[in-house]
């Protein structure tokens, strides 16, 4: 059974989303798994801010 990060991220994919922009962060920890079980299919790219 998936969880919620796979749920999303395949959600994400099937509405042919094919690159995800964000940070990095413990609090997204099972999407960005979720991304790169699925890397094949869709992109993240990780941006930067400044702090």
């Amino acid at each position: 059974m998936p969880n919620a990060a796979e749920t999303f991220v395949d959600t994400l994919i099937a509405w042919n989303v094919e690159v995800v922009f964000g940070l990095l962060g413990d609090g997204i920890n099972g999407v960005m798994e979720a991304l790169r079980k699925n890397q094949d299919k869709i992109s993240f790219v990780q941006v930067r801010h400044k702090e």
